[in-house]
Parts: C-alpha cells; sequence; structure tokens
C-alpha cells in the first residue's frame, strides 16, 4: 500500500477548494491511524479525530489473522 499527500490536478478544485498540505497531512495521519487500528484484530476498534471517526464494525474486514502489529505501510 502507498500513502501520500496527492497532487493536485488541474479542474479538481471545481469541486472542493484545496485544503491546503498541512490539512492533507493530517488527514493522512488520521486515515492512516484508522488503517493500523482496523488490522490490529484487537476486539472492537474505535477512532474519533479532528477530520475522521470510525466506530465499531464487523463489515468487510480482512479474513485471517493480519500481520502484527499491521502490514508495512
Amino acid at each position: 500500500m502507498s500513502a501520500g499527500l496527492g497532487v493536485l490536478q488541474p479542474g479538481w478544485t471545481a469541486f472542493e477548494p484545496d485544503e491546503g498540505r498541512a490539512v492533507r497531512a493530517k488527514k493522512l495521519d488520521e486515515s492512516l491511524a484508522i488503517y493500523a487500528g482496523l488490522l490490529s484484530g484487537e476486539g472492537t476498534f474505535t477512532y474519533t479525530g479532528e477530520y475522521y471517526s470510525a466506530g465499531p464494525n464487523d463489515f468487510l474486514l480482512p479474513p485471517g489473522a493480519p500481520p502484527r502489529p499491521h502490514p508495512p505501510v
């Protein structure tokens, strides 16, 4: 899995304004924390951040035991 801030392409800001690199970096950090938490295999995972939240869920979890502590990011 690759993760990064991304690059704005021409026309993308027609749908929503550019929040800037600092906000995109915070959103990336939160999404990676959620990713790691969901794959931790340690009971019920919940997350509440500035931009994202995740509640208890057993829908579409990966089968079997995930690598410890999680797949390489």
